[in-house]
């Protein structure tokens, strides 16, 4: 038992970069990403519902629904974006940049809650953004739409994880993803155009693609709960971000990203490193 988080924690990171790849998959080809976005939230919200059962808690208090509903809206503007991305940008790229949600949360916690940044965080924020820097062109940070999408998308998953840490006390992992799922089933038929119409067409559109990602999605949070739950915090969280090489391999390999092969190479393998520092501090 004394290793098997390691197992778990490695089979939750390959278990996202997956759904990743199918994300990316799936959007390329230019399926509505907003119609998918409400499509895999209520995946979650149905898959979630069924274990709500089996370990149901909820704490009915102001602090505890204004963390839980803090985190649905997080999430709804979250995925909007998440979505966007994987539709502009490759894979190989965007797997890289979202990693910036590790500066992210630091900072926030700062300011939510008065926690110092320690010395090796600041040594993996200049770390990680010097492996952005060789990956990408600094040019393209503002001109290029997929890679604007994906930067906020690592800010608004900064909020998304905050909001989780804030809503865990307050109820069970499937009830709180269920919170999480609902604002976004809920929010996005009101706010899109022809909203019954795009629904209707995205999800006649790699049906299979799309449920196969949503159980990647739900095996990959129920896993690192799990191996969060039975070992150390930093380390599990350093292998789970590590995994992230998966994503970028597959980018290049089975989406042929081939474009600056090597400078995605270089980047990635310095972003790691500031991954580790950000995450075993």
């Amino acid at each position: 038992m004394s290793s098997s988080w390691i197992t778990v924690a490695v089979l939750a990171g390959l278990a996202s970069n997956l759904g990743s790849v199918s994300f990316r998959h799936i959007l390329r080809d230019r399926d509505d990403p907003t119609a998918y976005a409400w499509f895999f939230e209520l995946m979650r919200l149905c898959i979630f519902a069924f274990f709500c059962f089996s370990g149901f808690r909820l704490v009915f208090d102001a602090p505890s629904l204004i963390a839980l509903i803090g985190l649905g809206v997080a999430e709804f503007i979250s995925v909007f974006f998440m979505m966007k991305m994987h539709a502009f940008s490759h894979l190989s790229i965007s797997t890289i940049i979202l990693r910036t949600r590790l500066i992210w949360i630091p900072i926030i916690a700062c300011f939510m809650f008065g926690e110092s940044l320690k010395l090796f965080e600041y040594a993996g924020i200049g770390v990680l953004f010097l492996g952005l820097c060789v990956a990408t062109s600094p040019k393209k940070w503002v001109f290029d739409k997929g890679m604007i999408f994906a930067y906020i998308t690592g800010f608004t998953s900064a909020l998304v994880n905050i909001f989780l840490k804030l809503a865990s006390p307050a109820a069970s992992t499937p009830v709180t993803m269920v919170f999480m799922a609902l604002p976004s089933v809920i929010c996005f038929p009101v706010f899109m155009n022809s909203s019954r119409k795009r629904i209707k067409e995205s999800v006649k559109t790699n049906l299979m693609s799309k449920l196969l990602t949503g159980i990647l999605n739900a095996v990959s949070i129920y896993l690192l709960a799990v191996a969060v739950s039975i070992g150390p915090v930093s380390k599990v969280s350093a292998i789970y971000q590590g995994m992230m090489v998966v994503a970028i391999i597959a980018g290049i390999v089975f989406l042929n990203e081939r474009q600056d092969v090597g400078k995605k190479l270089v980047g990635s393998a310095i972003a790691m490193i500031g991954v580790m520092l950000l995450t075993m501090t």
